[in-house]
């Protein structure tokens, strides 16, 4: 007798598929978590097994090509899992490579059509299109020399971005509950040293307020043809911490074109430079705290992130110890001072981000409920202490050089730490005092709260 092996293994298959969907069927859906989750996650295909770790988040952002990852229904797996988590198809902004005209659409990850218009009503990407230099140099990203930047403040080009976009995913099976835009920087106040990617600066757009404002532009138009489009809108923009970029921030906001989630791909802790992690001035730290409150009619999306690996200890920019654990509480904890209880923000934390998913004990195990009122300052001998009230507890943050200690609480609590939370609270000690040290975030639950 001679078998079908492929039409056994597709019944195989078939039947894993279904096992899978029955245990996802039993994932609980955080709909009401005490921290909403956002994952970036940029990997060459998805297996079935992680599924159930994706569909825990809130927000997902994958490659257009993961959608035929697992049986050609990837977004439909994950959202049997989780009916209410959105799923968002990473886009390039304002550039384009010079080497993938030869692409399948499948595997684009920008609007392409460098010298292939790809039946695009207005042909290829035309000269006027590409930001130059002073010297007529089209200008391209350093970091990534195949990519050049285009003139996003230009209407026509606006249009064409819009096009080819709902040309190769808004009609195609790919399609999801929206697109994440790359690259929609805010210019900083480093601009005229250190413009976008390092590279030239653009003739047009010679400083920071005319970047941002032409920059808003665009983020404006797409946003309202993707929305009328049925289609959700993720941008990343960056440089809050900057008095410039957190003005274009707020500008955006007020437009007619507020994107669904903005993204701050450097907030609070970083690894970005010196040491295994980087810890923002106070100052600069507090504008992005202070963004979550200001925004309106976008939600955060937070990112955080270190060298150092679960349980790994190191060095901080400021040459002091630092563990993994302790950046993690730290962003964290800033996230709880920045929300804005009527648009919920974001919150992800990696050490090697868009290529992990990283779950942690404490986005179950922490809940202290809503808050109640904005964050407060206390200034101890040493540093000003952040901390804010909520209906169970109060979370707390030094964001100085300092340590901060004996800071008395309003209430008697218990301190949560990584290493208790799967303790019993009610088995740890009541405490009235805490000690803050620098660049740590601190939750403790009322007494009276325990369950």
């Amino acid at each position: 007798m001679r078998y079908n092996y492929t039409k056994i293994a597709y019944l195989k298959f078939y039947v894993f598929i279904n096992v899978l969907l029955f245990f996802c069927s039993a994932i609980p859906v955080l709909a009401d978590n005490f921290i909403k989750t956002v994952l970036v996650y940029y990997v060459t295909s998805i297996n079935v097994a992680e599924i159930p770790k994706l569909a825990k988040y809130d927000v997902l952002v994958l490659n257009r090509f993961n959608y035929d990852d697992v049986n050609q229904q990837t977004w439909q797996i994950i959202k049997q899992a989780n009916p209410a988590i959105k799923i968002f198809i990473y886009q390039l902004g304002p550039q384009t490579s010079d080497n993938q005209d030869n692409f399948k659409t499948v595997y684009l990850n920008s609007i392409s059509r460098y010298k292939n218009a790809r039946n695009h009503s207005m042909g290829v990407i035309t000269d006027d299109f590409f930001l130059k230099d002073s010297t007529g140099k089209r200008i391209n990203n350093p970091a990534y020399p195949k990519y050049w930047l285009l003139d996003f403040g230009n209407t026509a080009f606006q249009k064409y971005w819009a096009e080819s976009t709902e040309t190769d995913i808004i009609t195609m099976p790919w399609k999801a509950d929206g697109i994440m835009i790359d690259n929609c920087m805010a210019a900083n106040a480093r601009y005229l040293t250190n413009p976008i990617g390092g590279g030239n600066i653009p003739i047009k757009y010679p400083n920071a307020a005319s970047w941002n404002n032409a920059m808003n532009n665009f983020v404006a138009a797409v946003v309202s043809y993707l929305h009328n489009s049925g289609i959700k809108v993720f941008t990343n923009r960056c440089n809050s911490r900057d008095e410039a970029g957190y003005d274009a921030w707020r500008a955006l906001d007020i437009s007619s074109g507020a994107p669904d989630i903005i993204m701050e791909e450097g907030a609070f802790a970083v690894q970005w430079g010196y040491g295994d992690v980087q810890f923002y001035g106070e100052k600069e730290w507090k504008r992005q705290i202070d963004l979550g409150q200001q925004i309106k009619n976008s939600k955060i999306a937070y990112l955080s992130h270190t060298d150092l690996t679960p349980d790994g200890s190191g060095i901080d920019n400021f040459g002091k110890q630092v563990t993994y654990w302790q950046i993690l509480w730290y962003s964290m904890c800033s996230y709880h001072l920045a929300k804005n209880e009527k648009n919920m923000p974001f919150f992800m934390f990696v050490n090697n981000p868009y290529k992990q998913i990283a779950w942690f004990t404490e986005y179950e195990k922490i809940d202290l409920g809503a808050p109640s009122g904005n964050y407060k300052i206390t200034s101890s001998a040493e540093a000003n202490i952040y901390w804010r009230e909520f209906e169970k507890g109060y979370v707390y943050v030094n964001p100085s050089l300092k340590d901060a200690v004996n800071i008395n609480l309003p209430v008697p609590c218990v301190q949560l730490t990584h290493e208790n939370l799967d303790l019993n609270p009610k088995s740890l000690p009541v405490i009235q005092k805490i000690n803050i040290p620098s660049h740590h975030g601190v939750i403790v639950m009322k007494a009276s709260a325990l369950s």
